[in-house]
């Protein structure tokens, strides 16, 4: 592999990491946000609001996020194999 590529793919598994682990931990943050209805202090209407308008993600994205974030409170399992990065 030519050592431009071999950096370059390095560093994209890298950020791929990061980004898998960020993942996981703004489900958490997400979580404890609507359950104290944090959002509305953050000058949003919604969680899915807070996500677009706040946060900046995308709608679909924010849509992704909010779903995981509240189905895993009703199955741990899905939280644990989030954060785990068996799925994304």
């Amino acid at each position: 592999m030519h050592e431009n590529v071999k950096r370059l793919h390095e560093r994209a598994l890298e950020l791929a990491g990061l980004h898998l682990s960020s993942e996981a931990e703004l489900i958490t943050v997400l979580q404890d946000l609507d359950a104290c209805r944090g959002f509305f202090q953050c000058g949003a209407s919604s969680m899915y609001e807070y996500c677009v308008h706040v946060l900046k993600l995308a709608e679909a994205t924010s849509y992704n996020f909010i779903t995981v974030a509240r189905k895993s409170k009703e199955g741990p399992q899905l939280k644990a194999a989030t954060q785990e990065g068996l799925i994304t």
